[in-house]
């Protein structure tokens, strides 16, 4: 995607500069060996070879709005609302890796492991696993500060209010979501109501459909057909990300994509992959998924249990599943009353989330 790589280029600029600011400032209120240490590993993890989407996806509803997608020389105009979107997706992460008891993001070692490591190694009293979660929790706090302030100007005018509103929303919508993710995974059993119900809330709404309604209306966007629209397109579109996504969490290269195999699978993740077994599995299929979910994974269980999905009928349903929302996305930008490069732009970005791979 040629546009998405130039954005990024450009955003990585204005990204790059803004965090170096914000660390200097922070640096300079303390000499804290174990702030510094969370200091400097947000930073990489910020600076980290993310895919941008999200702020992508604020510079596309910003091109709907403008009705061209020659709009890479106004990013300055909204820069606040670009960077305060991935600063958002970093505070979700910091938080969500407390949440997962993660050791790895983006292939560095998560801010509460790495602290947990240094208390571990200088034989620190105390609960050092709760005091290493702590900082990391603290840590995503000082971020989402960062946030505010961006989202804070001195003058505010209507179109900015709007994609304000927008934004707050999207705050509700990913804590719910997550806690939805994390209240599912207490359950032997869910429906998928529930588990559409908790794509849409943490990653089509946070992904697509809210950065798609904020960039547009802080172009001036105001035709509710259009912001339908965007929220049709958005949502149809998170839902298969998410869906790719929990397949790539079994299927993924894991030296490409940088990620623990199976993890959904140990943390009891119920997705439309398992939900299948326990909907459409025989009795002896639902007893050799519960031998290996919630339970530690090896690396040598991984073919294994890829094999068994796919034996099972429930890869090819679930890839199914991501196909309909593929083609649902596509109607929708099809439909979109946008110019013809805009369109394109809409089709290519739905065509990157089935052939990303990670």
């Amino acid at each position: 995607m040629q546009q998405l790589h130039a954005f990024s280029v450009e955003f990585n600029t204005y990204l790059e500069d803004y965090i170096e600011k914000k660390i200097h400032s922070c640096a300079s209120l303390t000499k804290d060996p174990v702030f510094l240490l969370a200091l400097e590993q947000t930073k990489q993890l910020i600076l980290s070879s993310g895919k941008r989407i999200r702020p992508y996806n604020v510079y596309v509803g910003f091109c709907v709005g403008g009705d061209s997608m020659n709009n890479i020389r106004q990013i300055d105009t909204i820069k606040n609302y670009l960077l305060a979107i991935e600063l958002f997706h970093v505070f979700c992460l910091i938080h969500d890796d407390i949440i997962d008891n993660s050791l790895l993001r983006r292939g560095l070692p998560t801010i509460h492991a790495l602290i947990y490591k240094k208390y571990l190694k200088e034989g620190r009293a105390g609960n050092i696993h709760s005091a290493a979660n702590s900082h990391a929790i603290l840590m995503g706090d000082v971020v989402f500060s960062w946030i505010m302030e961006l989202l804070q100007p001195d003058q505010i005018s209507e179109p900015q209010k709007k994609a304000v509103e927008y934004f707050h929303t999207m705050i509700h919508e990913v804590h719910i979501g997550q806690m939805i993710d994390l209240d599912i995974t207490t359950m032997e059993q869910v429906t998928n109501e529930k588990i559409y119900e908790k794509m849409k809330m943490k990653t089509a709404f946070y992904t697509f459909v809210r950065p798609l309604q904020i960039g547009y209306v802080l172009a001036g966007g105001e035709n509710k057909k259009t912001i339908d629209a965007l929220s049709m397109f958005g949502n149809h579109l998170g839902l298969a990300f998410q869906i790719q996504d929990d397949m790539l969490d079994i299927y993924a290269k894991k030296i490409e994509s940088g990620k623990v195999l199976c993890k959904d699978i140990q943390e009891g993740q119920h997705t439309l992959l398992t939900q299948y077994i326990y909907e459409h599995g025989s009795q002896e299929e639902i007893v050799r998924l519960k031998e290996f979910f919630r339970k530690e994974i090896i690396d040598e269980d991984i073919s294994c249990i890829q094999e068994f999905f796919r034996k099972t009928g429930a890869y090819d349903y679930t890839a199914s599943c991501l196909d309909e929302e593929m083609e649902k996305a596509k109607t929708c930008a099809l439909a979109m009353s946008v110019a013809q490069e805009i369109q394109n732009e809409l089709l290519l970005l739905a065509d990157f989330v089935v052939k990303r791979s990670n």
